[in-house]
């Protein structure tokens, strides 16, 4: 199964977006505090507030 986009609601994106971009390795220069997308191959993660 392939999943395309994953959206997750919280009330502090910083911290999670950086959690989520350490777990999968992922680099990138968003330090939005509402919003960010993490982008891997397949998959788009969503952190919002």
């Amino acid at each position: 199964m392939k999943i395309g986009e994953v959206g997750l609601l919280t009330n502090d994106v910083p911290r999670l977006a950086a959690f989520y971009k350490q777990l999968l390795e992922i680099e990138n220069d968003c330090n939005d505090e509402t919003h960010q997308f993490i982008i891997t191959e397949e998959t788009t993660l969503t952190v919002y507030s």
